[in-house]
């Protein structure tokens, strides 16, 4: 347990604290049951209030999981702040506000107090320094303290003043390295500036690389990842007795992340090899690694290393989250969805690991929109089963939503539901454009692509699908399959053989990439038919020789 300092002063630059801890936090418990669900009636977990966790994550799990009340948060973020571990308590609070999200405004005002409270308690009792940098149009110089917290204050809502807030204290840390470690060699000032970085601590050079990772600059978040590493070799030299593997582990982890976001993935594969070799149980290098396997080897080492992987976490949240991935990707279709493995992964993991698992509740979500696409609507009955299904997505969709109120993936779920079944356009629109700021990888693209499909804006459903494929590099063949649908479809349309033969080149290639897909071989097999039957029908005016000859084979081919 961490020592208390109740009843002492703690000068700081020759001033006493105001706040008197052992009055203030007289009425915090030594202990607080909290209420759990899913075992017996009345059962309670005890949580030792003065021997708290040094890391608050696992409580804020549970508190999330447990839908507690706002004053469960409230009493294990003070009794944090008792011990002085303020850090901990401004998580506690802000978790605890994200949780409470879709409740009444008021409800969170007492939470929202108490977290200024504790930033106003932590910039007060923050070590002073000398101000370097200077507003040029003001008299007055920012702390870096301040700076700090400002920057974690924006961190959620305005990523970018964040980012400028840690660059002011960038340039006050510059500003403040001695002549000593200052070369004289160096005339340009961006070679300077890069090598004096290299001083600064790299907890901050680290958080810069993130905001810019995050903005998909990733050039510029390699280069502060690696400075990051050189300014821990340097705070080693200094003073050995500093551990630095911790914040190693995850600059290192994050420049991996960095490189597998530029494509350099024998560079990510190697940092990611790198980590295991001095953590074996690093698990979120081992599923990284996994990932890459999957997507440069879907039908051999990728599979052999998620099931290795899968075997040995099976309890791991993200590790379950990717083998569903894996399973969306390699499972066989079935018109039933009660016997699709990716249901029944998804279906276990609420039932026997955590209820509220936002990943899975998504992918259920995603689940049944698919189906309902594809079920039949040609009888009334078959179209109140199919609005019933999409109704069971949206349900799913709401549930994840609930959790995480910033859940993109679960909103465009409900904007895409509601294009198909309701032909709702408008609020479909609203949706998507708010979910185009948040969501920056394919499915964005392939969604859209769905539903101009839907409405038969054939064209504008190709752009999308395109998009999606770039950014997918050109290898998933679920993409490619939607493009030789919709190829298909816009051949139909214009009664045209060249747009069928552009999409029997699709559908060829999602075959190529996943051969042991039968449904991809029925796809090809299916367009050669509908190339045959549009040539035969055509005006000899409209097809040629070659055309029919080609028709033929196709036909041939199909038929074998």
């Amino acid at each position: 347990m961490a020592p208390l300092l109740n009843g002492h002063t703690n000068g700081l630059n020759g001033h006493t604290s105001s706040l008197e801890p052992a009055q203030r936090f007289a009425d915090i418990p030594s202990a607080i049951d909290i209420p759990v669900s899913g075992g017996e009636v009345g059962e309670e977990v005890e949580v030792n209030l003065e021997e708290l966790l040094d890391d608050p994550t696992e409580l804020c799990t549970l508190l999330e999981n447990e839908n507690v009340a706002k004053s469960y948060w409230m009493i294990i973020a003070l009794a944090y702040a008792k011990q002085r571990k303020i850090d901990h308590a401004i998580e506690m609070l802000t978790k605890g506000l994200g949780a409470l999200s879709r409740g009444r405004p008021d409800e969170k005002l007492s939470l929202l107090a108490c977290l200024c409270w504790l930033y106003l308690w932590k910039c007060r009792e923050a070590p002073r320094v000398k101000p370097a940098w200077k507003d040029p149009k003001k008299k007055s110089s920012p702390d870096s303290s301040v700076l700090l917290n400002l920057a974690r204050l924006y961190e959620i809502d305005h990523p970018e003043k964040s980012l400028q807030c840690l660059q002011q204290v960038e340039q006050m840390e510059l500003d403040e390295i001695p002549d000593e470690d200052r070369p004289q060699d160096i005339e340009n000032e961006e070679t300077l500036a890069a090598f004096l970085r290299e001083y600064l601590p790299p907890q901050l050079l680290n958080n810069m690389g993130y905001f810019h990772y995050q903005s998909e600059k990733y050039a510029q978040a390699r280069d502060l990842f690696q400075t990051a590493l050189n300014a821990c070799v340097k705070v080693g030299d200094k003073d050995s007795s500093i551990d630095t593997d911790a914040l190693v582990t995850t600059i290192s982890y994050n420049l991996a992340r960095t490189y597998e976001a530029e494509g350099l993935l024998d560079e990510a594969k190697r940092v990611y090899e790198g980590l295991l070799e001095r953590h074996s149980d690093y698990t979120d290098a081992n599923t990284r690694l996994t990932y890459i396997a999957l997507r440069q080897s879907p039908t051999e080492e990728g599979p052999k290393r998620i099931r290795q992987l899968y075997d040995t976490e099976p309890a791991n949240l993200e590790v379950r989250s990717l083998y569903g991935w894996y399973l969306s990707k390699a499972k066989k279709r079935t018109a039933n969805i009660a016997d699709d493995p990716e249901q029944r992964h998804y279906k276990h993991t609420l039932q026997h690991y955590d209820k509220h698992d936002r990943y899975s509740l998504t992918g259920m979500g995603n689940l049944y929109l698919a189906t309902a696409r594809e079920m039949r609507r040609d009888t009334e009955q078959e179209k109140d089963k199919r609005s019933k299904t999409y109704q069971k997505a949206v349900e799913f969709f709401d549930k994840a939503l609930q959790l995480d109120p910033g859940n993109a993936y679960a909103a465009q779920g409900i904007g895409i539901a509601l294009v198909e079944d309701k032909k709702d356009f408008a609020t479909s629109v609203q949706i998507f454009t708010k979910v185009r700021e948040s969501i920056k990888d394919a499915s964005v693209f392939l969604n859209l692509g769905h539903v101009f499909c839907e409405i038969k804006q054939y064209s504008r459903a190709i752009e999308n699908y395109e998009a999606a494929l770039a950014k997918d590099r050109g290898r998933d063949p679920q993409i490619l399959a939607c493009l030789g649908r919709v190829w298909l479809l816009k051949g139909k349309q214009d009664k045209s053989t060249t747009a069928m033969k552009t999409s029997l080149e699709y559908s060829q290639r999602a075959l190529e990439v996943a051969p042991e897909q039968v449904h991809f071989r029925f796809n090809v097999a299916f367009v050669q038919i509908q190339i045959a039957q549009l040539t035969y029908t055509l005006p000899e005016s409209q097809r040629s020789l070659s055309d029919v000859m080609a028709a033929s084979a196709g036909l041939d081919a199909a038929i074998d």
